[in-house]
Order: C-alpha cells, then structure tokens, then sequence
C-alpha cells in the first residue's frame, strides 16, 4: 500500500542537480496524463538510493504529477511512505492554482492551519498578495 514519499532530500546527495529517493520508492505504473496540452505517457519506477539526473525529458512532467498540477488521463502512481514529507520547495515553471479555496493551493495539500499559511506568507514577504481566506482559484 502506497502512502508517499521523501524523493527530494533537504541537502542534495551524490552531486548537484540531482533527487535523491532514500526512503521509498516513486513508481508510475501506465499513467497516461495531459501537461502544457500535450498527451504524455510515464511509465517508471525510482528505487531507495537511486538518482535522478535532471537532464533530459520529463523535467516538468514528472513533478507535475507528483504534485497533482496535471491531469491524469489513466494509470496509477505509488508513492510509497508520506507524502507530506515530499520536499515543500518546488516552484514550477507554470504557475497552478487548485480549484476552491486560495489556501488550498497555498498549503499544496498539507493539512496545514490558517495561521499556518499566513506566517509563512508573512516570512516569504508574500501576505499582502493575500485578500482574504475566502479568496478562490476558480
């Protein structure tokens, strides 16, 4: 049973540029999913200790999906251990709002508190782009 995963360690290991999966796996069994318009299919599976280069394809698809911001079209991804333990850094090339609530997009799925976002908006300089709690992406 497949709950999450830590794929992006807080310090990058065996040279920069690289993820890192120390303590579970990352697995995309036939997903077939729509990024940027575009129909792409994954199919992979990232082992404990292995590295992922970041030259070549799937740069921007696969953090789409493992981060919801694309549509999944058919197929399954495991992320095995919690998944809130994956790295809180990514900023992607294209912006992406959740439907619903702006703290739902602000929080990227983690059950976080309000005042919870609000001081991380206040650490990152970020809380006066923020009317209200009320605001929606949609």
């Amino acid at each position: 049973q497949c709950e999450g995963v830590s794929i992006v360690p807080d310090e990058p290991r065996h040279g920069e540029g690289h993820l890192y999966c120390e303590d579970g796996y990352v697995e995309s069994k036939f997903v077939v999913c729509k990024v940027r318009n575009r129909i792409v299919y994954l199919h992979f599976t990232v082992n404990p200790g292995e590295m992922v280069g970041v030259l070549g394809d799937g740069k921007f698809a696969v953090p789409s999906l493992l981060y919801g911001f694309c549509e999944i079209l058919s197929g399954s991804v495991c992320i095995e251990k919690a998944f809130d333990t994956l790295r809180n850094g990514y900023i992607p090339k294209d912006p992406h709002l959740f439907s619903g609530p702006l703290i739902k997009s602000l929080s990227c799925g983690r059950n976080l508190t309000e005042d919870a976002v609000i001081a991380a908006l206040v650490k990152g300089r970020a809380d006066c782009h923020a009317e209200s709690k009320e605001t929606s992406a949609e």
